[in-house]
């Protein structure tokens, strides 16, 4: 079984954040590195789901489609949000729903539905998703509390 993901050290999230610099033109959410992260990880969520049994339709295979998906939903919304405060609130959803989708990959596991190297790649996957989202998540604290506004920051919005 695998543990639970560790917030980052201070070191880690500064390194993360440190990857997206502020001035960098930004079109959409879509730009974003977490949402990007999201995405392909929602891609190999979905690619497994659909090897699950039928009669995992409505149970586990609803529930890692649905968690997965609200991820990259969250990080879309809070981004669209235009508020430093709103878009830091959905993140941290999607954080939730990221720590959910583990806890019914570790379901799968144990119930045979994935071998321990297809679990292991996911884990790894999951991880690095959270990390990066970690770090997108201490550059909006980092905002709140220093009382930005959408209008301050250089982005094309």
């Amino acid at each position: 079984m695998i543990e639970p993901l560790p917030a980052p050290s201070r070191g880690q999230a500064d390194e993360t954040r440190n990857k997206e610099p502020r001035t960098r033109n930004m079109e959409t959410f879509t730009d974003l590195e977490c949402y990007k992260a999201a995405r392909e990880f929602r891609r190999l969520i979905s690619r497994f789901g659909k090897t699950l049994p039928r009669t995992e339709e409505y149970r586990l295979k609803d529930q890692l489609f649905r968690t997965s998906r609200a991820v990259t939903s969250y990080l879309a919304e809070g981004y669209g949000r235009a508020d430093y405060e709103a878009n830091l609130a959905c993140c941290l959803r999607a954080r939730g729903f990221l720590s959910e989708t583990l806890d019914h990959l570790s379901v799968a596991s144990d119930e045979g539905y994935m071998t321990e190297e297809t679990y292991a790649t996911m884990c790894s996957k999951l991880e690095d998703t959270w990390k990066i989202l970690n770090g997108h998540i201490v550059y909006l604290e980092q905002c709140v509390r220093d009382g930005m506004s959408y209008s301050d920051q250089p982005l094309d919005r």
